[in-house]
């Protein structure tokens, strides 16, 4: 499922700051994201990984806020809490869970004891 950012906003009642258009198809740390996934941040120190991340949009307090420019963000005061609730309203899992066992194409060597 994907969401405008103006829509997120909304359903969070958040404010937002940056194109509303932008849509949200996923969630992810900022290491990680890439285009269309929200990220959060909640202390000024992970604010170094912004420069090198491609969320399409983030989520932090009104004082880290201030510190972001050109960016896509919504300002919450409890950016983790507000986050885990993006996630159950863009009906993704942070981390989908693997399926458990041996690949079909998995192999072993001969040499192998």
């Amino acid at each position: 499922m994907s969401m405008s950012l103006r829509k997120l906003a909304e359903s969070l009642q958040l404010e937002f700051r940056g194109n509303g258009e932008t849509e949200l198809t996923g969630v992810a740390s900022l290491k990680s994201a890439g285009h269309g996934d929200l990220s959060f941040v909640q202390q000024r120190r992970y604010l170094a990984d912004l420069d090198s991340s491609r969320c399409a949009a983030l989520i932090l307090t009104a004082e880290l806020a201030g510190a972001v420019e050109d960016r896509n963000i919504l300002i919450s005061d409890k950016p983790h809490d507000s986050f885990v609730q993006a996630i159950e309203l863009l009906g993704v899992a942070a981390n989908p869970p693997q399926p458990a066992g041996v690949h079909e194409s998995a192999q072993v060597a001969v040499s192998a004891s």
